[in-house]
């Protein structure tokens, strides 16, 4: 269900009918269709056109600033930034995992619902979930931002 996508890895999107008109639509409407990536045909995938400003995930809006246990729990600490003008609502799934899957570590996963993030601001928060195994949580090598989404607030 959930696709992580290592950073510097490009993925190539094919173009839809309905993405190419609604790019069509934006140009001539002025709006910023061009602010998005492109496929090498110049045509603006569906991806791409489902948010025609800024940026093209999310994802893209989380950093994930530290990653471990804390007392008894693993948490996850972040910042959401949002470079639109638009006030917007974030949900989140945050994966606490181990350093490769051959590890035999189940990944661990923490949500954030609901979080508000003003236009042109950035919003720190954390996420943790209960440490159920025996140890320091060491095993847990990091974590990924496995979903995002966002709407307008």
């Amino acid at each position: 269900m959930t696709t992580v996508v290592p950073t510097g890895v490009h993925v190539h999107l094919r173009p839809e009918p309905t993405a190419i008109l609604l790019t069509a639509v934006l140009l001539a409407l002025g709006g910023c269709a061009g602010s998005g990536a492109h496929d090498p045909d110049g045509h603006r995938p569906s991806a791409v056109a489902s948010e025609t400003h800024g940026r093209l995930d999310a994802k893209q809006d989380v950093l994930i600033d530290s990653c471990g246990m804390e007392l008894d729990r693993l948490v996850v600490r972040f910042t959401v930034t949002n470079d639109e003008r638009q006030d917007y609502t974030y949900d989140l799934a945050l994966r606490f995992q181990g350093e490769t899957a051959d590890e035999g570590i189940a990944p661990v996963q923490a949500t954030v619902d609901g979080l508000l993030v003003r236009g042109s601001a950035s919003q720190p928060g954390h996420a943790s979930v209960a440490y159920d195994g025996n140890g320091t949580g060491a095993e847990y090598k990091g974590c990924v931002v496995a979903e995002a989404t966002r709407t307008a607030a």
